[in-house]
C-alpha cells in the first residue's frame, strides 16, 4: 500500500502520518521499514494501521 494511500485512511496528509512514523522509526526499521519507501509491505502497514487505531476503508 502507498504511503499516501494508508495517510488518506488514516484522514492525515503524507506528510502528517511519516511524522507519526518517526515516533516508531526504530520498530519499523526492525522490521524492514526505510525512510524513502513510498510502498509499504502488508507487515507495514498491518503495524502503521495497529498503532494508531487506522481503520480499514470498507470496499
Amino acid at each position: 500500500m502507498l504511503k499516501s494511500e494508508l495517510a488518506r485512511m488514516a484522514g492525515v496528509s503524507r506528510n502528517t502520518l511519516s511524522r507519526w512514523m518517526v515516533a516508531h522509526q526504530e520498530e519499523l526499521a526492525k522490521r524492514g521499514y526505510q525512510k524513502q519507501m513510498r510502498l509499504l509491505p502488508p507487515h507495514l502497514v498491518e503495524y502503521v494501521m495497529r498503532q494508531y487505531g487506522i481503520v480499514a476503508d470498507n470496499v
